[in-house]
């Protein structure tokens, strides 16, 4: 019944070519106005719509489906009920279901963001956050609540975020990544001192004396160590930084 009332309303369903969302307006408290909670499903929206292997129905279209539905009488479920939203979203031909709610707890916003797999009537990702109550805050919260309910939706979806205009993943930059880069350029820098500082004790080791050479051969030895030493160094600092390089390039 809930597929006739909407293709009726529609004339038909959309053929979606990608990953098809279904984006519901934000659900609030009493102690959230509404005009925020339409500008939180505002930039849900866009937040979604940066996924290349998405196609996003916005939350206006649902609602003007639901109003055509109901002013013909033909819809036969309570349009407050999430599961009314759920058949709704899927006679519209949507294989996902975005849905989110937002209240204030001691001054912060808690928003809470689910996905839901309408073909497998299934819960794909459920993630709660908590932010300051500034907008800017707010938004930053829901960006990367955003970049991690499709990463554990579909990670391979995930990757196609644009960036500019180039796709990105969704993942951040693994913090190792940094690490290791870090310390392979500190090691080939005392790498590089210890070598100088070999080359210098080296130069050091020979003495000019009434047109005599004499090398002290102690020092001579000492100075070729710190040379392999430095050497050694250098090659598993630079070693390291190829391989953050790697790393990074890998998780883009």
């Amino acid at each position: 019944m809930i597929a006739l009332a909407v293709a009726v309303a529609l004339g038909q369903a959309p053929a979606p070519t990608r990953t098809s969302v279904q984006v519901s307006p934000f659900t609030a408290t009493a102690s959230v106005p509404q005009e925020e909670a339409a500008l939180l499903t505002n930039a849900l929206e866009s937040e979604l719509a940066q996924y290349q292997g998405l196609r996003v129905f916005g939350a206006g279209d649902l609602r003007q489906m639901l109003a055509e539905a109901r002013n013909r009488q033909q819809l036969g479920c309570d349009l407050a009920a999430e599961s009314c939203l759920i058949e709704v979203a899927g006679a519209l031909g949507a294989s996902w279901l975005a849905t989110g709610s937002v209240g204030k707890l001691e001054g912060a916003l808690v928003l809470t963001l689910r996905l839901r797999d309408l073909k497998k009537h299934s819960l794909l990702a459920d993630l709660t956050a908590t932010s300051p109550a500034e907008s800017s805050a707010v938004l930053e919260t829901l960006h990367r609540t955003v970049l991690q309910l499709v990463d554990r939706a579909d990670p391979e979806l995930a990757r196609t975020r644009l960036a500019g205009n180039a796709i990105a993943a969704a993942h951040p930059t693994p913090s190792g990544v940094w690490w290791l880069g870090g310390v392979g350029l500190g090691v080939a820098l005392v790498g590089a001192g210890v070598l100088g500082g070999g080359a210098n004790l080296g130069s050091n080791a020979v003495t000019l004396v009434g047109g005599t050479r004499y090398v002290s051969y102690q020092h001579q030895i000492t100075a070729n160590t710190l040379g392999y030493v430095g050497q050694a160094a250098i090659g598993v600092g630079l070693t390291a930084v190829a391989a953050a390089a790697i790393w990074y390039l890998v998780n883009r």
